[in-house]
């Protein structure tokens, strides 16, 4: 039988995502929610260890945004986008591979996501969007792709757990 991205993995890493938004619900922007429900089933395992992994060694960190519809997005950056923002149908929220975060610092965050184990992930610097993380232009997150991070360079390697240990029960 085919798995159509519906496995045991996947619904454990989108209940864990759903347990860290900013403000303890999923964010509500001009009438619309942004949920992890869509997100693309290897973005939302890669994206949950990562957070899991960050989470456990700083606390600070939750989900300000995830999957945004086209509505979603025209709502919040227009019919053809703005600094920062992306146009309807040109944002990865819209694709499912990308996430808000909020956190401490940015700087970690970045160093953070340049050192995660397997890559896959970038870190971009958008104006008023300090946290977003999406997976690499490949579109596969967690393969090893070396991370391409955009912004100031990281001054330290934060990250220290290893990823077999992100799932394990506590």
């Amino acid at each position: 039988a085919k798995d159509f991205g519906i496995s045991e993995e996947v619904g454990q890493a989108k209940q864990y995502l759903n347990t860290i938004w900013c403000g303890g619900r999923p964010a509500s922007t001009k009438g619309f929610v942004s949920n992890v429900e869509q997100l693309d089933a290897k973005f939302a395992v890669c994206i949950a260890k990562f957070a899991k992994q960050y989470k456990a060694r700083d606390g600070s960190l939750c989900i300000s945004s995830a999957y945004r519809s086209t509505e979603h997005q025209r709502a919040i950056c227009g019919s053809t986008g703005s600094t920062g923002c992306a146009a309807p149908g040109k944002s990865n929220h819209q694709r499912g591979i990308a996430v808000d975060f909020h956190a401490r610092n940015y700087q970690d965050m970045h160093s953070a996501v340049r050192s995660f184990p397997g890559g896959g992930l970038r870190h971009l610097t958008i104006a008023n969007d300090p946290y977003h993380v999406e997976a690499t232009s490949n579109g596969i997150c967690g393969t090893g792709v070396a991370a391409q991070n955009t912004g100031p360079a990281p001054t330290q390697n934060p990250f220290m757990t290893p990823l077999q240990q992100l799932f394990a029960p506590t």
